[in-house]
């Protein structure tokens, strides 16, 4: 469930200039979910939150991430397994040089 500002697409670019991504991780026709925080909503905190997932013996996630804009803020992962356990991974700032930059791995 997303909260805020969160909006899925479809492939494509962002709708504001000089932010990115300009499309999916895997070759710009997959889904990806994004914040636009162009035109006033800049310093406002948003939430995304998964559906529950099994990790036995200790798993873990991987995702991938594209920041890109000059305003960038920061992208949290928290964790909740009866409890929450905040700030688990975080990246601050722009982390692509532009909308076009391949995603990063986490």
């Amino acid at each position: 469930t997303a909260t805020g500002l969160w909006r899925v697409d479809l492939g494509g670019t962002t709708p504001s200039s000089s932010t990115g991504p300009s499309g999916g991780q895997a070759g710009g026709t997959d889904n990806y979910a994004h914040i636009e925080a162009s035109n006033g909503f800049t310093g406002q905190n948003s939430t995304l939150t998964s559906v529950a997932l099994s990790m036995p013996n200790g798993g873990f996630v991987q995702f991938y991430y594209h920041m890109y804009g000059a305003a960038m803020g920061t992208l949290y992962v928290d964790v909740y397994d009866g409890t929450w356990h905040n700030d688990q991974w975080h990246r601050t700032s722009q982390q692509q040089t532009s909308n076009s930059a391949p995603w990063t791995q986490a």
